[in-house]
């Protein structure tokens, strides 16, 4: 089994009017954890519910260490390190100190980020085959106009939860930087009722918590 990839042509930022080619993975869909653990212990003297439990164990432990203000390194998978932000309603504090200063009530853990492991890369290189999609990756006119397409973002969150920012691309019929544009606009704006979670590899967008 192959990951596909496409060409995706982008805008050239320091070129009006010219184009860009960038390989791009297309995703084929999420894996779930269920999935997960059935595969993993397929064929070993482990069952799901056992390594299921040491996920929950390694969840816990993550985000106790983060919440403490360390970073974890899964040896084999990668770092884990906390980030935070402002909370919701609350005004950035200015480099010159004029306005309100923000203090630790003004902030909450807002996501992890995420470095591989040097071993889990080339774990991938060993692993995986490449091969070109079918697919276009021109630049296109999005499918729907941008009221459509947040109601139908909205829609699929309902029934998914989440979304990363190629999942959505791939969905508008959108270049992959256009969507992030368009994802952390929404996420931007409260009224949009679109937030997001995470960092880099692991970001994803989900709808808002009242």
């Amino acid at each position: 089994m192959a990951a596909e990839y496409i060409m995706q042509e982008m805008r050239d930022l320091h070129n009006e009017g010219k184009t860009l080619l960038y390989p791009r993975i297309v995703l084929k869909g999420q894996i779930g954890t269920e999935e997960m653990l059935e595969s993993m212990t397929h064929g070993t003297t482990f069952n799901a519910a056992e390594a299921g439990g040491v996920l929950k164990l390694a969840a816990t432990y993550l985000a106790k260490m983060m919440a403490n203000g360390y970073s974890v390194r899964i040896e084999g998978i990668g770092i884990f390190a906390p980030t935070i932000g402002l909370k919701k309603g609350k005004e950035r504090e200015q480099a010159d100190g004029s306005g309100t200063r923000r203090n630790a009530s003004s902030l909450r853990f807002t996501g992890a980020s995420f470095r591989p492991d040097t071993e889990l890369i080339q774990q991938m290189q060993l692993m995986g085959q490449l091969r070109r999609s079918e697919q276009d990756g021109s630049l296109r006119k999005p499918k729907y106009d941008a009221e459509e397409r947040l109601v139908k973002l909205k829609e699929y969150l309902t029934k998914k939860k989440r979304i990363s920012v190629g999942e959505y691309a791939y969905m508008m019929g959108m270049s992959h930087s256009t969507a992030g544009r368009e994802l952390r606009r929404w996420a931007g704006d409260e009224a949009s009722g679109i937030e997001s979670r995470g960092a880099r590899a692991w970001l994803r967008y989900t709808l808002r918590e009242l």
